[in-house]
């Protein structure tokens, strides 16, 4: 997968200065493309939206750490949806964020301090119209998956009612509601998801369940 000879806009936000800098680098240094490298890290964030629409970028690369609330705003806008490829920059501890991106939109993850050839495959893959996940990254939200699947197999149908109520942050009177069950139903329930998992508190529950 090779990038075309032609000129490509790039929007960098990438907060830690010195690895942003070697990422544009790689692109200026890049000698069969024409890459306009934008260093949107200068940029405030409320001036994040319109910098990125006026200037019409072909593959925008966003630091995760920008933030879920900004980056969906990100992917609200019509002209970024129809237009600009975004690339989240992220790493293995990120998984639950990078689960909310792939919900918005995103088309492709890039491990943080990836190295050149990497990154030049994931721009060509997206501007080709495919999607791209880092190796690394790929392997680890590969085995939280197992893990997830392993500890849903381990609770009955009825026990992950349960825990998608505890999840969202629903009392027991509202999961008792909700799936059609007595408080004392619930509280059975819960009893049981606790010991099969071996918790004993919600707090536990969801440290659990989000760091699958």
């Amino acid at each position: 997968m090779i990038l075309e000879q032609r000129s490509i806009k790039i929007g960098l936000f990438v907060f830690e200065e010195t690895d942003g800098q070697r990422l544009e680098d790689i692109m200026l240094g890049y000698e069969l493309t024409n890459f306009l490298v934008y260093n949107l890290r200068e940029t405030t964030v409320d001036r994040l939206l319109p910098s990125l629409s006026l200037n019409a970028m072909d593959i925008c690369i966003l630091d995760i750490d920008l933030g879920l609330e900004q980056i969906e705003r990100l992917f609200a806008m019509a002209a970024l949806e129809n237009s600009c490829h975004i690339l989240i920059y992220t790493d293995e501890h990120q998984m639950d964020s990078m689960r909310k991106c792939m919900e918005y939109g995103a088309k492709g993850f890039l491990k943080k301090g990836v190295q050149e050839a990497e990154l030049l495959f994931a721009m060509a893959s997206l501007l080709e119209g495919e999607s791209f996940i880092s190796p690394v990254l790929a392997t680890h939200l590969f085995k939280t998956y197992q893990r997830k699947w392993k500890l849903l197999n381990e609770l009955t149908e009825r026990e992950i009612l349960v825990v998608n109520g505890l999840v969202e942050g629903s009392s027991y009177k509202q999961i008792a509601q909700q799936n059609h069950m007595s408080i004392n139903t619930v509280r059975d329930y819960v009893k049981k998801i606790y010991r099969k998992l071996h918790i004993q508190s919600r707090g536990e529950l969801l440290y659990k369940v989000h760091i699958l």
